[in-house]
């Protein structure tokens, strides 16, 4: 008896579904229509939306002379995303008379004397983003290269004030006297071994372009688009159905 009602249940769940199969499939124009219409609307932002690639710009800023006024690279950083920024999106505006056409985004690797620039843009504005990058590049580069000079002065100052030291006890004969002009050669040797360690920024990359581009490629939008298409059309359909079968039990 039992075999006999699972069987009957299993048969009714058959028939209800190749029926609501059956009556899905007399909605064929519609789900043709919704499948078309959002595998046409998909198909066409993969095709018209350009591929975005990250471009790349990197600066290696000189060893770092504790003391001295050098900026530290999150300093730069900091100047990157508060000033020449800024101010390098304002010029476009002023040249060209719209807003950047892409993402300025700083940093600084933790532990390193590198400042990286990078930007997601499509390849038409390739010519913006080189533009706007060697701005910023020649803004670090200038600063380092302020700050270097500044630095080298204060050193030169020392090591010829320790020169001056030097010579003004180099006729005294005491003790005391060669004991302080051993801690000044000591001194001066320090001070000319950071200046001749001093270094100016150099340019590692500009503007680069990765080899792979940002976000999802064409084809996979296509690919996702009809598989949502198909599924929006099974659910037009059915919906279509159930409206038809209120409608009648109204």
């Amino acid at each position: 008896m039992k075999d006999r009602t699972g069987e009957l249940s299993a048969n009714h769940e058959e028939v209800s579904l190749v029926v609501l199969s059956a009556r899905m499939f007399r909605r064929w124009r519609l789900m043709f229509a919704v499948f078309i219409c959002v595998f046409a609307a998909g198909a066409l932002y993969a095709l018209v939306t350009p591929e975005r690639f990250q471009f790349v710009s990197l600066v290696q800023l000189g060893p770092l002379q504790e003391g001295l006024g050098m900026s530290r690279s999150e300093e730069l950083v900091s100047l990157l995303e508060s000033q020449w920024g800024p101010a390098a999106a304002l010029d476009l505006v002023e040249d060209e008379g719209r807003a950047l056409p892409f993402t300025l985004e700083f940093s600084s690797p933790e532990g390193s004397r590198l400042v990286k620039i990078t930007s997601i843009s499509s390849l038409n504005s390739k010519g913006l983003v080189e533009k706007v990058h060697q701005q910023l590049l020649a803004d670090v580069t200038a600063q380092q290269m302020q700050e270097l000079e500044l630095v080298k002065a204060r050193l030169t100052a020392r090591l010829n004030a320790l020169d001056e030291g030097l010579r003004n006890l180099a006729d005294s004969r005491q003790q005391e006297t060669a004991m302080a002009m051993a801690s000044l050669y000591e001194r001066r040797a320090e001070v000319k071994a950071r200046l001749e360690a001093l270094g100016t920024a150099e340019v590692v990359a500009k503007a680069r372009r990765a080899p792979e581009s940002e976000g999802p490629a064409p084809l996979l939008i296509i690919v996702v688009g009809a598989f949502f298409a198909l599924i929006l059309a099974l659910v037009a359909a059915f919906f279509a159905e159930f409206i038809r079968d209120v409608r009648r039990a109204m």
